[in-house]
């Protein structure tokens, strides 16, 4: 009873404290009683608990998790926690350690037929495939994830696969108008409750490629209050500093959009392939470097190395 109310509570973001507070007492009851199974799982719902606050002990919690399970055979349970482990690798930006937990767990999956678990991690695989610009790769993947999400009716499943598609639809094929029908047909709608701060990015670089600045930047600030609230990295998402720096630049901001597209490119070349093939990318570069001048604007792209999500803030108006 105590794990129930406690995943409810702490999962919904309803009484995120008092949820955790019950999921560890509920913790340590199964662990006076020598539960090792249950244990596993405890720390698992822990770990999502944190999902909403904090990836640092979203990692923590999930590999003690991993461990135990691994220990007790367990083969369901690795594959759910390295899923979850995955995600939180993404998302404080720690792109490789997270395809190494997406890849084991899709294994598992495949040979498990699991379809939920094989679709959303297949679907995780086409997103890390976009940013490394195998960019067939990632649209086969998508379309595999989408199929199973009709296949099983799992919405939510086929919702982040639009989002995909529509990164695809504007990056690869510069299609803005067709990227911007496909995050149409998401419902319910991209909402600030749904936790989608990566779905406000593809909104925003969206509205970029159709020169709606105002819609971009609405969109770019509800992403940043998403990922102050959960505790995630600037380079979680490697698309989100490029739109940054192109809302910034329209809005009559060259230094600091520069200082953007240094952090940018100072990320690991693993994630930042697919903007030497983004047109709007190539475009701003040229624009920066023609307002600013070759040295000012090289000066400011070494800047942003060290650029960090309070400086983001900051010029979108935030505290």
């Amino acid at each position: 009873a105590l794990n129930q109310l406690g995943s409810f509570l702490a999962h919904s973001g309803r009484d995120h404290p008092r949820g955790i507070a019950l999921l560890d007492d509920s913790l340590s009851k199964y662990r006076e009683l020598g539960d090792d199974f249950a244990a596993a799982r405890l720390l698992d719902d822990i770990a999502f608990g944190y999902s909403l606050t904090d990836q640092v002990k979203r990692l923590s919690y999930g590999r003690q998790s991993l461990e135990l399970r691994r220990r007790i055979g367990d083969q369901i349970g690795v594959a759910k926690v390295l899923r979850n482990l995955s995600i939180a690798a993404v998302w404080i930006g720690r792109p490789r350690e997270a395809r190494s937990y997406l890849e084991e767990a899709l294994y598992i999956a495949r040979q498990m037929r699991d379809l939920n678990s094989i679709g959303w991690m297949v679907s995780l695989q086409a997103e890390d495939s976009l940013l490394r610009g195998h960019f067939a790769e990632s649209q086969a993947q998508v379309e595999e994830a989408y199929q199973i999400g009709q296949e099983i009716n799992a919405i939510d499943l086929m919702n982040n696969c639009r989002i995909v598609s529509s990164l695809q639809y504007a990056i690869i094929e510069g299609d803005y108008s067709r990227a911007r029908q496909v995050l149409l047909e998401i419902h319910p709608p991209i909402t600030e409750e749904d936790m989608l701060w990566w779905g406000f990015t593809a909104q925003a670089l969206v509205a970029c490629g159709l020169d709606e600045f105002a819609e971009a930047r609405n969109a770019i600030q509800s992403a940043l209050a998403m990922m102050v609230k959960t505790g995630v990295s600037l380079a979680a998402w490697p698309q989100f500093m490029p739109v940054v720096a192109i809302v910034l630049f329209q809005g009559g901001q060259p230094n600091f959009a520069a200082e953007c597209l240094g952090y940018f490119y100072y990320l690991r070349g693993d994630v930042v392939a697919w903007g030497g093939q983004w047109g709007l990318l190539s475009r701003l570069r040229v624009d920066l470097e023609n307002t600013l001048g070759q040295e000012a604007y090289e000066s400011a792209l070494e800047r942003g190395k060290t650029i960090s999500i309070e400086a983001v803030l900051a010029q979108f108006g935030a505290p």
